[in-house]
């Protein structure tokens, strides 16, 4: 099984101007490379057979002649490969001369999609010698002809490769919009690019704008140093791109190949998710081949906290402040009430809220820190929280709830030895009440401190912890909140960032069952899994659409870890039974694609049943056995 994946390629052969005869064989060395090396595309530079820089020698019918002969022998060459080979030629049809790609698999010339765009500016002579292509014809012998081809995986019908050349890539009307739409998923580019100064660069920055936009893989494979100096000078510049990512790329002038794999699935999957994505299947016509699935060792790195890939700390700090300032502006308030527990999420909230004051102007004596020790509270944290919130100058409060919790059991008859789900939540919710009512009397905003991870876990007290009147941190997971309190205590002076140090460095723990000897005892991580392979998990699950069998093959592949089954099993289960939670969710602002705002995040029925994907990851997990 490839879940998804298939490893593409964008070739860079040794050339020799003019010589039909060597360039083939090159490319045919390269071919059968490819396919050992389990390459499903392979894409070669604009006109690879011939060479870019012939000029007047393409008006020359032995040239062109030999062109193609050698288009016949690649075809050839290709009989009984497992690869798609993308090919620039000059080609012949007709009285016109073509700048043209062939798409060859297994022996058969699958089609001849042609240039749609010449480069006419800046030395560009191309107009002089090729004529822009149809949008869908046929050659003489009937192989599909034009720039209005896509050709499809007939055992995988999601993954369709369309193509374009140079200068197509370059208009603001280029092929590979419509092909995406068409239904592309991988973009194949044959170019040949000179080198200026920022050329890189610009190049880089819009192969990744397209491959985002459109939502494809787009591979460029572009002629090097053999080209003709005369004027200037190619590099070799192969890149792939993903979704806006650039997977790898080679050093310009070096001549290399390369190769990664591509993820199709996810492809489609963010497509369908993007509603606007409008899909238009009638403009291309569709040619099938038949690749064979192979089972692939990744290449590429699995990232093992997705989430931080695409942080930007001070940007989510700055949506933190810009969201609370709103809504404090709009309910006419400058109080905030936090329940501040020495603990990473409320810290982390405490320092959202002043930087929302710094933005506003305020004073932090109109945050009202709210100390609440309990049954399971540690000196630890408790000195922690007392030592912050006085020298982030807050209005700072101590509640000692543990004789109200005590009262309370009395009064609705629980053993206060039981130390079950109601001893831990009545903390939690006697936590809440007090913050909502301090919050009538000052007439303030409780700001919540749950995050993302917890949010999908279900990790909170319905009504306890779980509620608030405006939700900092409910974009954020678990993974960046370390990173996230480091980064903002960068600003401020060393004594507070030797408290910031220790409570990135105390256990994470909801504290509501008993210490031993003040040492935390009650482990979040110990009870529910590792936050890291939870946000992983999640992050696959609701980003990129997969189910248990493609999340449980990447986490084998992002880590070492020998319970990923154990604690998959368990976000599975937490994610679907907590969804009652989520679904009477505070407001708070999304940070990334990973929302689970009930109103504009991932939304599900709270009585949606977990059983279908539990029996996949039961099937894989035999399957494997």
């Amino acid at each position: 099984m490839n879940y998804g994946y298939y490893r593409v390629s964008s070739i860079t052969p040794q050339l020799i101007l003019g010589d039909i005869e060597f360039n083939t064989n090159s490319i045919i060395s390269h071919m059968n490379l490819a396919s050992s090396e389990q390459i499903s595309v392979a894409v070669f530079p604009e006109l690879a057979v011939s060479g870019y820089t012939n000029s007047d020698l393409f008006y020359n019918d032995l040239l062109i002649n030999k062109t193609q002969q050698a288009l016949t022998q690649l075809v050839e060459a290709s009989n009984g490969l497992n690869t798609l080979f993308v090919i620039g030629l000059p080609y012949r049809h007709l009285h016109a001369l073509y700048n043209a790609m062939a798409v060859l698999f297994d022996g058969k010339l699958l089609g001849i999609v042609t240039k749609t765009h010449m480069f006419n500016y800046q030395g560009g002579f191309e107009h002089t010698y090729f004529k822009p292509g149809p949008k869908r014809s046929l050659t003489q012998e009937g192989i599909p002809l034009g720039s209005h081809l896509l050709f499809r995986n007939a055992n995988d019908p999601s993954m369709v490769v369309g193509v374009e050349i140079c200068e197509d890539f370059w208009v603001p009307n280029s092929p590979s919009i419509e092909h995406a739409l068409a239904g592309a998923t991988i973009i194949a580019n044959g170019c040949a690019s000179y080198e200026e100064q920022l050329k890189p660069d610009i190049r880089r920055d819009y192969i990744k704008a397209t491959s985002r936009k459109l939502k494809c893989a787009y591979l460029v494979a572009a002629s090097g140093t053999d080209e003709s100096t005369t004027d200037v000078v190619y590099g070799a510049h192969n890149l792939i791109a993903e979704n806006g990512d650039i997977l790898i790329e080679s050093d310009p002038f070096m001549n290399e190949s390369i190769a990664i794999e591509v993820d199709v699935e996810k492809l489609v999957n963010r497509r369908r998710k993007q509603s606007s994505f409008d899909l238009r299947l009638d403009t291309h016509d569709i040619i099938d081949f038949d690749l064979k699935p192979e089972h692939l060792t990744l290449s590429r790195v699995i990232s093992s906290e997705p989430f931080t890939n695409e942080a930007d700390f001070q940007y989510m700090s700055s949506i933190q402040a810009e969201a609370l300032k709103r809504r404090l502006t709009h309910t006419k308030t400058k109080v905030t009430l936090l329940g501040l527990s020495g603990g990473q999420d409320s810290t982390l909230a405490l320092l959202a809220i002043k930087n929302a004051y710094d933005l506003m102007g305020l004073s932090m004596d109109h945050c009202y820190t709210v100390s609440m020790p309990g049954l399971g509270t540690s000196s630890r944290t408790f000195n922690n929280a007392e030592k912050l919130a006085k020298a982030l100058g807050t209005t700072y409060l101590e509640i000692d709830i543990k004789e109200s919790v005590l009262k309370h059991f009395e009064d609705i008859s629980h053993d206060q030895n039981v130390q079950d789900a109601v001893y831990e939540n009545a903390q939690a919710r006697e936590r809440t009440q007090i913050l909502m009512d301090l919050a009538n009397k000052y007439q303030g905003l409780v700001v919540g401190t749950g995050d993302l991870s917890e949010l999908a876990l279900g990790w909170a007290t319905y009504n306890g912890d779980h509620m608030s009147m405006y939700g900092v941190n409910a974009g954020i997971p678990k993974t960046l909140i370390q990173p996230m309190i480091y980064h903002n205590g960068l600003q401020y002076s060393e004594e507070i960032q030797a408290v910031l140090a220790d409570i990135l460095d105390t256990p994470i723990s909801p504290e509501l069952l008993p210490h031993n000897n003040n040492e935390i005892t009650q482990k979040t991580q110990d009870l529910i899994g590792p936050y890291k392979l939870h946000d992983f998990f999640l992050y696959h699950l609701v980003e990129n659409g997969f189910g248990p069998r493609k999340i449980r093959y990447l986490a084998k592949e992002a880590f070492d870890h020998e319970e990923i089954d154990k604690w998959l099993r368990v976000f599975i289960s937490r994610f679907f039974s907590q969804q009652y939670k989520r679904s009477a969710l505070p407001d708070g602002p999304r940070m990334s694609g990973v929302s689970l705002s009930p109103r504009s995040g991932h939304r599900m029925p709270s009585d949606a049943s977990s059983a279908l994907w539990l029996r996949e990851l039961d099937d894989a997990i035999s399957e494997e056995s």
